[in-house]
């Protein structure tokens, strides 16, 4: 019984341990910088992230200071879909979003498909590119 108690604990202590890993430095962004074009907007070629601001002359760009803005954004981030092997790894980037901490900036690249957020790959959700179209 006693094993059972201590494998509970032990479990319990690694599960909290874990979930405090997880809450990344989202939880503390204090400034989010987005460039971005419309979504909806055709090119030629596929635009890498690296490349966003040299094709798109004309971005708009929304900087977000309120913690209700930036929450309600970084909710869009919490229940995000992995790609799987139907999915292009190269994201053809319509907005750069900068997560921006005290300690260092997070960068995700996000495309009509998908986003890069971590160097992981995740479809990208429409309520979050209706977001920064209404920015």
């Amino acid at each position: 019984m006693k094993k059972l108690n201590s494998l509970l604990i032990l479990t319990m202590l690694v599960s909290l341990f874990a979930n405090c890993q997880n809450k990344t430095s989202m939880d503390k962004v204090n400034r989010v910088e987005i460039r971005s074009v419309n979504f909806s907007l055709m090119t030629v070629i596929s635009v890498k992230c690296e490349n966003f601001e040299k094709y798109f002359t004309d971005y708009k760009e929304t900087i977000l200071t309120d913690s209700v803005q930036i929450a309600t954004l970084l909710s869009h981030f919490n229940d995000l879909e992995r790609t799987d092997s139907t999915y292009s790894t190269s994201i053809d980037t319509r907005a750069k979003i900068k997560l921006i901490t005290n300690k260092d900036t997070t960068l995700i690249c996000v495309g009509n498909l998908s986003l890069l957020k971590d160097n992981v790959h995740y479809k990208t959700p429409d309520s979050l590119i209706e977001l920064i179209d209404n920015y």
